[in-house]
Formats: C-alpha cells, sequence, structure tokens
C-alpha cells in the first residue's frame, strides 16, 4: 500500500492538471466563440465583449475606448442594457467627448426599453445632476419602475423624495402601499411605508416589520426588534403576531418578560382563527 500511494498522488495531481488544461482550454473557446459572434455583429455579444475590455481577462486588454466603441455598436443594434453603458459614457465624457444630450438620449432609450437600472439612474439624474434640468414628476416616474423591478439604489431615492408625503397619506393608502412594495420586490422602500403605517395605528404593519427585522428583508437582521415589533403587534390585535408570540413563549418563556404566557396569546390567536403557524403566516402575507 505505501508503495502505491506516491503514484496514486501523482495521478491525482496529472489528473487535475488535465481538468485545469481542459478547463482552460474551454473557456478560451467560450472566448473566441464571444469575439466571433461580436465581429458578426451580435448585440449582446458586443455588450459582454465591452465588459470584458472593461475589466480585463485572459487575452483581453482593459481598453476603456475599445469598449466604448462596442458599446455603441451594442446600443445602436437595439440593445438596451448596452444604451445605459453608453449614456453614462457620454454622461462622463469616458471614451467620447462629453455630451449631454447624448447621455439623456441613450438612457432614456434604455428606460423606455425597459431597463431598470436606466430607469433608476434617469430617475437619478432628474433629482440630482447639476448638468440636467430636474423634474421631479418625471423622476418618480421612472424610480417607482425601478424600485418595483427590485433595484435597492431607486428605493433609497424613492424613500427620500416621497417620505414626507406618505407620511400625509390616509391609512388605508399607506398601508396598501407598505404591503405591496414589501411583499413584493422592494422591501426597502416597503419598510419605511410600514414604520409610517404603523405610527398610524396599523397593527398589521407592525407585524410586517417583526417579520422583515426577523429575516433582514428590508433591513439589517435585529432578533430583538423583530420580538419588539411582533409583540407591539399582538397587543394591538393582529391575529399572526399573537401566535407567533405564543409560540416564541413556548419555547422561551422568559423572552418577553411581563408579558402574558403563550396559552393566553394562542387563545387570542385562536379567536381571530389563526390556530396553527401555516395560518399565522398565510395570514401575515396575505396581500392587500
Amino acid at each position: 500500500m505505501k508503495r502505491s500511494l506516491p503514484f496514486f498522488v501523482i495521478t491525482i495531481i496529472f489528473c487535475g492538471c488535465l481538468w485545469a488544461q481542459e478547463e482552460v482550454s474551454a473557456l478560451r473557446i467560450a472566448l473566441r466563440q464571444l469575439v466571433d459572434r461580436a465581429d458578426a455583429g451580435d448585440a449582446k455579444a458586443l455588450f459582454d465583449l465591452a465588459r470584458l475590455h472593461d475589466t480585463g481577462y485572459d487575452s483581453i486588454s482593459i481598453d476603456t475606448l475599445r469598449s466604448t466603441g462596442l458599446y455603441l455598436r451594442s446600443a445602436k443594434k437595439g440593445y438596451a442594457p448596452a444604451m445605459n453603458f453608453i449614456g453614462f459614457r457620454y454622461y462622463n465624457g469616458e471614451g467620447v467627448s462629453q455630451n449631454l444630450d447624448s447621455a439623456l438620449y441613450w438612457i432614456q432609450k434604455a428606460a423606455n426599453q425597459g431597463d431598470v437600472t436606466a430607469a433608476a439612474n434617469l430617475g437619478y439624474l432628474l433629482t440630482e445632476s447639476t448638468d440636467v434640468d430636474h423634474n421631479e414628476e418625471e423622476a418618480l416616474k421612472w424610480l417607482t419602475i425601478a424600485s418595483e423591478a427590485g433595484v435597492p439604489e431607486a428605493q433609497i431615492k424613492l424613500i427620500e423624495l416621497q417620505e414626507d408625503h406618505w407620511k400625509e397619506l390616509p391609512l388605508d393608502s399607506v398601508s396598501s402601499m407598505s404591503q405591496g412594495y414589501y411583499l413584493g420586490r422592494a422591501p426597502i422602500a416597503g419598510v419605511k411605508l410600514l414604520e409610517i403605517a404603523s405610527e398610524k395605528g396599523d397593527a398589521h404593519a407592525l407585524a410586517l416589520l417583526g417579520d422583515a427585522y426577523s429575516k433582514g428583508v428590508g433591513v439589517a437582521y435585529d432578533h430583538q426588534k423583530s420580538i419588539d415589533y411582533f409583540y407591539k403587534a399582538a397587543i394591538s390585535g393582529d391575529p399572526s403576531a399573537q401566535f407567533i408570540i405564543a409560540e416564541l413563549l413556548e419555547i422561551f418563556p422568559d423572552a418577553i418578560p411581563d408579558s402574558e404566557g403563550a396559552e393566553y396569546w394562542k387563545e387570542k390567536a385562536y379567536e381571530a382563527g389563526v390556530t396553527n403557524s401555516d395560518e399565522a403566516y398565510e395570514k401575515l402575507y396575505a396581500t392587500p
């Protein structure tokens, strides 16, 4: 056995080298195919090759001028992500002469074709750029589109622009919006709306805030804040929160000092028709 061990080790190393060589060979074949597709005018291939020239890869050198030209070719062929990229090249004067009209033209065109990153960029430019005429109404349209598609930066900007307005909305409107955003693809904006709804007395918003902090959705994970929000929601009459608190106290009776016991909260939840964990979360996540 001892004599066979060195051969076994060498075999593993040899096989590993072969595997590595095969992997490199496959990557180079894929790269060659990408270059061929780009040379043939494939819009996505032109964009992907431009990205490689931005970062450098294998035989592809970092070349901003080359990548800019590739982005422009891809954009002219109708590829929306390339439109967004070339728009910002024109905005920054990177690889091309700075031209704000061309920048807005390409970014707007990309946003109109459904590129959500371009929508977020356009919303930002229309509110923040010192080089572009501000148009908050138009910016809100694009930031909302990007937020609902899950772009975090758009949600943060949307909160900045809309928080005061949201606070003036009636409870039913802000509650509906908060749940729609949180349960959709805009949890950052959703959490801010849930906070506003909870301040207006929405018990369900408190429960969803407990959920957000328990999972780190839209906010940083915080176990204690999660318990605090669920408990406030339970006291305010939310049956999902009441059942969740009951389950927590069954396992950790001292988790909430001075609280009623698990049986008390379970009975409250039962009275509202929530008798198990599945029902609690089904009710918690029910769309407005």
